[in-house]
């Protein structure tokens, strides 16, 4: 059930990709019209996947004969930084800039 679901999740997002790519004038993404449902239909289904992708790495546990030092050396770290480095873009853009909203090109000041 829940590799189902996160794999329909994962369809659905690469789906919508590829006919954005092949019909611009009919994209799905980034969406034409910003509104207030655009951030829930965007979130919703992103934080749905890494639930799910979470809870499989739970159940799944111990399944892989993978070195402590390597799941939780390299493994924790590579979630870590990937995490920071995400979410720091999206504090710094913004909520509605990362879920398509057209606000104009941003640039990061230099150091």
């Amino acid at each position: 059930m829940l590799v189902a679901l996160g794999l329909s999740i994962a369809a659905m997002t690469l789906a919508a990709i590829l006919w954005s790519i092949a019909f611009p004038a009919r994209r799905i993404w980034p969406s034409k019209r910003y509104t207030a449902l655009t951030p829930f239909l965007v979130w919703v289904p992103t934080f749905t996947l890494f639930g799910v992708l979470i809870l499989l790495g739970v159940l799944g546990w111990a399944d892989l004969a993978i070195p402590s030092w390597v799941r939780f050396g390299v493994g924790l770290l590579l979630i870590l930084l990937g995490n920071i480095v995400v979410w720091m873009e999206v504090s710094h853009f913004g909520v509605p800039q990362t879920g398509g909203a057209k606000v104009g090109l941003r640039l990061t000041p230099k150091m």
